[in-house]
């Protein structure tokens, strides 16, 4: 068995950093053949290899990418494995793969560069001989005809598809062919161990925003503090990791979360990576019904509900005259991590993992 997993280019965060990770340690735990490709990066950040071959690597952290530039280049592999993020989702591909790809000097033009996402990411052109799998996807947009018509084309050449949440099994389930596997999954980060060397609970919670247009979130850590009596640890480099530096920096975030009493945010992957640890999480962001962008808010609203979590997740209305009343009442009431009440939700989460790593495993 030999795999190439495919994974999203990372803006240096510590949530793509987690999903990335949780690849490496997945298949290295299989013991198989494996080669971690992202079909994006700047040029300054690649060293060339092997340069009589056209080989390209970028190192982050503890993470070795290869460079994905033509599809040609899976053809050795007995499984294509998709990893994550918005890959093979067109609205991924027309609005966020296409304009990175042109800044990164991939591409002359974002027509081009659509084209090119077309070809490795929907397989236009044709697919590999491998496998195809697409593992931890989202696929929540309202897709317009076009859309849906490139996402059926993929669709119609993977072998097997395990989507993150139940809203993006019902959108591509009219898409699929009867000859590709579908079965819920959940988001690629939950599969990675806690390595966190968790004591006991200090007397802080964590907090860290940037996804949202959330009112004064400043004042909002200060009310928290007030009506808790404990300290608010900013967890200032989970969006901002750096190449050498990002593994140590990363983990060492791990472990003041795994301590935490709770997690303040309205960012979706550390709000994973803490539950992922059994630290209760409250996470907060704008109204929505519909996915927007990969930033958009009603991934977190799907997350939450999908994990039985609803009481977790708040749409704040930042017009309101006290936007996070709701939300510090529940802070206030919250039961503790060692209740029962707790362990149940972390119990739920744990099967969700279990069941997701069971499917994949036999998929391959």
């Amino acid at each position: 068995m030999k795999i190439a997993v495919i994974t999203a280019a990372n803006p240096r965060n510590s949530g793509m950093y987690s999903v990335d990770l949780a690849a490496k340690e997945f298949f290295s735990q299989l013991g198989v053949d494996f080669t971690i490709f992202v079909a994006q990066a700047k040029k300054k950040n690649i060293s060339r290899i092997l340069p009589g071959l056209q080989a390209y690597r970028l190192q982050f952290g503890q993470l070795r990418h290869s460079l994905l530039r033509s599809i040609d280049e899976l053809n050795s592999f007995s499984h294509i494995v998709y990893w994550g993020d918005f890959l093979n989702n067109p609205r991924y591909g027309r609005a966020d793969f296409a304009p990175r790809d042109v800044s990164c000097g991939l591409a002359k033009s974002e027509e081009e560069a659509w084209l090119r996402w077309g070809r490795l990411f929907a397989l236009t052109d044709g697919a590999p001989s491998g496998r195809v799998m697409s593992v931890g996807g989202n696929f929540q947009h309202p897709l317009d005809a076009a859309e849906a018509e490139t996402l059926r084309t993929f669709l119609s050449k993977a072998d097997c598809v395990l989507p993150r949440d139940p809203y993006s099994l019902k959108n591509i389930a009219p898409l699929a062919s009867p000859s590709t596997k579908l079965a819920g999954g959940i988001d690629c980060a939950f599969l990675l161990s806690n390595h966190d060397q968790f004591v006991e609970e200090g007397k802080y919670f964590c907090y860290e925003f940037g996804r949202s247009a959330l009112p004064d979130t400043e004042a909002l850590v200060r009310s928290v503090e007030a009506a808790t009596g404990l300290n608010g640890i900013r967890l200032a480099d989970w969006l901002n990791l750096r190449y050498k530096s990002a593994d140590a920096v990363f983990w060492r975030q791990k472990a003041v979360i795994s301590s935490a009493q709770f997690i303040l945010t309205d960012i979706y992957h550390l709000s994973i990576n803490a539950l992922n640890s059994g630290v209760p999480v409250f996470c907060l962001g704008e109204p929505s019904g519909a996915q927007t962008g990969t930033l958009g808010d009603f991934k977190k609203k799907v997350l939450f509900e999908m994990l039985t979590l609803d009481d977790h997740y708040y749409e704040i209305e930042g017009n309101a005259e006290a936007p996070y009343a709701h939300v510090l009442e529940a802070i206030k009431d919250r039961p503790g991590r060692a209740s029962a009440q707790w362990k149940e939700r972390v119990a739920h989460i744990q099967q969700l993992k279990n069941s997701f790593r069971s499917d994949l495993i036999a998929a391959l």
